[in-house]
């Protein structure tokens, strides 16, 4: 027997107008994290990793109310955890765990981009252009590439947080 929940439930309305659901198909409301993945230019792995340094970020710098989300590292199978009210101690985990991210980006020279990215959602100029890349915007690619593989590596490696 399940559990009873002591109020009615609603019924869930959509919010959501024709112009936003046209928008959704077309792809246009995508961060650039999601639409790297969209176009395969990025794997799973790197979406997740793009989406810690994310998780990161906002746990450095975000208020007091963050509802934490911890990665946990099963060889090599990622395991989330919710906490609502994550303690200080936690918390200095994870700033330490992004001081360390941040040192490893910094070492490949891929901090700014994966800030640009990442954090600020600038689309970067590979995702803009059709066609065949000139070398500029290739490299830009692949330190982003780089950047989210050794960002994988170090989740890997790294993360337990208890």
């Amino acid at each position: 027997m399940g559990y009873k929940y002591p109020y009615k439930r609603r019924p869930r309305r959509n919010i959501i107008t024709k112009e936003l659901r046209e928008k959704h198909k077309l792809g246009l409301t995508l961060s650039p994290i999601d639409l790297c993945l969209r176009k395969d230019l990025i794997t799973k792995d790197m979406h997740r990793a793009a989406n810690h340094f994310i998780f990161l970020h906002n746990a450095r710098f975000s208020t007091a109310k963050l509802k934490c989300q911890i990665s946990k590292c099963y060889h090599g199978i990622f395991e989330e955890t919710l906490f609502e009210k994550p303690t200080e101690e936690l918390l200095e985990e994870v700033r330490k765990e992004y001081i360390a991210v941040v040192e490893l980006l910094k070492s490949v020279k891929s901090y700014e981009v994966m800030m640009d990215i990442c954090v600020y959602n600038i689309y970067p100029c590979f995702l803009k252009k059709i066609g065949s890349l000139d070398e500029s915007i290739y490299y830009e690619f692949m330190k982003f590439k780089r950047a989210l593989e050794d960002m994988n590596r170090f989740m890997i490696k790294n993360i337990s947080i208890k």
